[in-house]
């Protein structure tokens, strides 16, 4: 996406048709991103207890509920774009796009989790790189060509229908072939609380879009959305590990059985991943005017704020508390969460305009991630047995310093 945000900008596409791309991918994952994480993050905890007749008749009934809820989504998803006065989308035929795009979309995110599930390892890389090189060429080329974003959006839904391809030959060479309504009502009713957590926290993101698209226009709402990313790499690879880290936690006798794991792999990332900001950081009213073009400076600012997220997602409360089944701590924890950010979200927007907004957001994620490692230290785990503190502690605070000079002085 990035890759593509940079194409879009050297080939000095308008910044009002660059905001209609981003509204589709807006609207798109404000309609599924809760529900679709809160199931499929469910399905990793629970999915390495059963059996492997049971794993497969599992698999089944996951294929079922984001089927029927996919259905629904795209209904509702109708009914906002044509029954309401909103102002993300005007074109009639861009609005009937996306809402193809959303139903044929939708269900192909488990296609990633059985891979990582069944433990196709190479196969799930190489789908990853087939994924990426397809999804860039079905965005960028149709725009070169005739320079309508429309034929751009036409090229999502051909790349999610041969997903969905892939995803309808998984469950019917994959699974057992047997709807379990009380298992499948039984999992609705397990993962609903964190659903529900997830479209809290999560929705950090389209909280501040919204915020922008309402207070500062569609113009404006494209140069946040080129600056409101983190170090590429970060987000994928904090919440790849996360993700990954729940069902080898929920594996052990005791779940303090795997935390010199999940130790290593932080340091890992950590190591890697915070030098890798600091000189993004550094460089970045430099770097964005010469990847994208001088109509995105101000967007440095705001990246700039985003990289502090790091701090952040450097830890890893969140996987234990998955691998715990403590769902209902997650909910209220994204509850606070949410307050937070809308709060500190709108306030500050009023004194720093939309770098207030960003900055709200760094706060809400930090408070999150504090309120559970709290929660934590109730249950008798310390942050000191599952992250690497000291290194934490000090590349955060490398980081504070640096961003606070970066601002005053370059």
């Amino acid at each position: 996406m990035l890759l593509i945000g940079v194409l879009l900008a050297k080939m000095e596409v308008p910044l009002a048709t660059i905001g209609i791309y981003e509204s589709t991918l807006f609207l798109s994952g404000i309609c599924t991103f809760f529900w679709v994480s809160g199931i499929l993050n469910s399905t990793l905890s629970v999915y390495p207890n059963k059996s492997e007749k049971e794993k497969k008749s599992f698999l089944f009934n996951i294929g079922i509920i984001l089927t029927i809820l996919s259905i629904i989504t795209t209904v509702a998803a109708g009914a906002y774009l044509f029954l309401t006065k909103q102002n993300m989308v005007a074109d009639e035929s861009i609005k009937f796009a996306i809402i193809i795009y959303i139903l044929i979309n939708t269900p192909t995110y488990f296609n990633e989790y059985y891979l990582l599930l069944t433990e196709q390892k190479n196969r799930l890389i190489t789908y990853g790189v087939i994924g990426f090189l397809i999804n860039v060429a079905v965005v960028i080329v149709p725009i070169y060509l005739t320079g309508k974003i429309l034929y751009s959006i036409y090229g999502l839904i051909l790349f999610s229908a041969l997903k969905l391809i892939l995803f309808a030959g998984i469950i019917a060479r994959n699974t057992i072939h047997q709807i379990d309504k009380p298992q499948i009502i039984l999992f609705l009713k397990s993962a609903s609380p964190l659903i529900i957590s997830i479209l809290i926290s999560g929705s950090a993101d389209y909280i501040d879009s919204w915020l922008v698209v309402t207070y500062f226009g569609q113009e404006k709402f494209a140069l946040f959305r080129y600056g409101a990313k983190e170090l590429p790499l970060s987000l994928i690879l904090a919440n790849s590990m996360s993700t990954a880290m729940i069902p080898i936690l929920s594996s052990g006798r005791n779940i303090k059985d795997n935390f010199g794991q999940l130790i290593k792999e932080s340091k890992l990332l950590m190591n890697w991943l915070f030098p890798a900001t600091i000189i993004l950081l550094v460089s970045s009213k430099l770097l964005y005017p010469l990847i994208f073009s001088e109509s995105f400076s101000e967007s440095s600012r705001i990246f700039n704020i985003y990289l502090l997220l790091i701090i952040s997602r450097m830890i890893f409360p969140q996987s234990i508390m998955m691998a715990l089944n403590a769902k209902q701590e997650i909910f209220h924890t994204a509850i606070l969460e949410i307050i937070i950010n809308i709060t500190a979200s709108y306030l500050l927007m009023l004194k720093f305009g939309i770098q207030g907004i960003a900055y709200g957001t760094v706060i809400a994620f930090f408070t999150e991630k504090l309120i559970l490692a709290f929660l934590l230290k109730s249950k008798g785990i310390d942050i000191q047995e599952y992250t690497p503190f000291r290194l934490w502690a000090g590349y955060s605070t490398l980081m504070v310093i640096t961003y606070i000079l970066v601002e005053n002085f370059l």
